[in-house]
């Protein structure tokens, strides 16, 4: 989405609060990135007074860094972003909006973190899911769009079939549900012996 409004000549800044690396995908040279660690006290190291100190310390750094910055449209794509935005004062000059792609009951969250985000949500401009599963979670708290990962095909091609080979790329993990597609993979090869069916994991999918 960043590539495509930059393309359109849109000002686009992707902020990125931790110690990410080079990016896996391409990104394009007309977006603007600017890279600054913050934790919002989300760490092992310290106590519980310190870890509320570098929340508070996190915010200020977060405050300054919009006011620089100056945009109209934010999208937060972890539920720590959004408290500290509100608190921020990010909703005074810019429209807030969360990107939900994780699933909702896999990230456990403490009564510190609840609050903030009961608190934090009904001020958003809307929350992003996937499907709507997802979004009945959000509906009594926020606006909510649903963006499904599944784009129909409307250009008339298919599949020569030629190749005989199915491809799977995911996270091997339980969350996944690779163990579902272990089962379908062996009635489908049990049917179709000819077919092979490939796996690649991937971390970040």
């Amino acid at each position: 989405m960043a590539n495509l409004l930059a393309e359109k000549g849109e000002q686009v800044t992707l902020l990125i609060l931790d110690n990410t690396g080079n990016s896996f995908y391409p990104v394009s040279s007309e977006i603007n990135i600017i890279q600054q660690p913050l934790l919002f006290g989300i760490t092992e190291k310290g106590n519980m007074l310190t870890r509320k100190f570098s929340f508070l310390k996190d915010i200020q750094k977060l405050k300054r860094l919009i006011k620089i910055l100056q945009p109209n449209h934010i999208f937060a794509t972890d539920y720590q972003f959004i408290p500290a935005l509100v608190l921020a004062g990010a909703k005074k000059h810019s429209k807030i909006y969360s990107w939900e792609h994780h699933e909702y009951s896999w990230l456990k969250k403490n009564s510190f973190w609840n609050t903030l985000l009961k608190y934090s949500y009904p001020k958003l401009n809307s929350v992003i899911c996937q499907n709507n599963t997802e979004a009945d979670h959000y509906k009594k708290l926020a606006s909510v769009t649903v963006i499904p990962y599944l784009i129909e095909n409307n250009s008339g091609k298919k599949s020569s079939l030629n190749n005989k080979t199915i491809l799977s790329v995911g996270w091997l993990i339980p969350r996944k549900g690779i163990d579902l597609i272990m089962i379908a993979a062996k009635e489908v090869l049990r049917r179709y012996p000819e077919w092979q069916w490939k796996r690649k994991p991937c971390e970040t999918c």
